[in-house]
């Protein structure tokens, strides 16, 4: 069953201790970091129930440097589930960048002669994403369809009308393995 393979314990603990999120820590949030055991075993009853996940609300919070960007307010056991999704997906997905990768980026256009060079931030790309081509692309590369397709409904069931991956900034998330 594709819910015993998920690593919720985990992802229950990197999600409380994440620092990465735009949203304030969220009482659940911190509930579930008191007693992980009962989390987790919470979350386990989550994972083996058909669920109903609402479409998520979707706040402006500042980002960390200037101006503010959309950020999808999903609940705990929503961001736990999404984290070991994609954390089973990991294997078939690209390796993280290595320290030394942006630096070489950079430079590359300059070392072979470019003439002009076009810098641009697509952070807001990632909510654009359509679920179906994003799946697809997964399957593709990690032929694992329990997960792609599990990781499609909660896409599809949070995304309510705006669709697109979850507008969050996570260390593991899919957006961060190039897609």
């Amino acid at each position: 069953m594709l819910s015993d393979r998920l690593r919720l314990r985990e992802s229950l603990e990197h999600e409380v201790d994440s620092n990465l999120n735009m949203l304030p820590v969220q009482p659940v949030d911190a509930a579930a970091k008191g007693d992980l055991d009962l989390a987790t075993s919470w979350m386990v009853t989550c994972s083996h129930a058909e669920q109903q996940y609402a479409p998520a609300h979707v706040i402006a919070a500042h980002k960390w440097r200037y101006g503010r960007r959309l950020v999808a307010a999903l609940p705990l056991y929503v961001r736990v589930l999404y984290r070991a999704l994609v954390d089973l997906l990991e294997e078939g997905l690209a390796p993280d960048r290595a320290s030394g990768d942006y630096a070489t980026f950079q430079r590359c256009a300059i070392e072979e002669g470019s003439d002009y060079v076009l810098s641009t931030d697509l952070a807001n790309f990632y909510a654009s994403i359509k679920v179906e081509t994003l799946c697809r692309a997964l399957l593709a590369r990690t032929g694992d369809w329990a997960v792609v397709d599990w990781l499609q409904r909660l896409l599809t069931s949070i995304g309510g009308s705006l669709g697109g991956i979850p507008l969050r900034h996570s260390k593991h998330s899919i957006r961060r393995r190039g897609f």
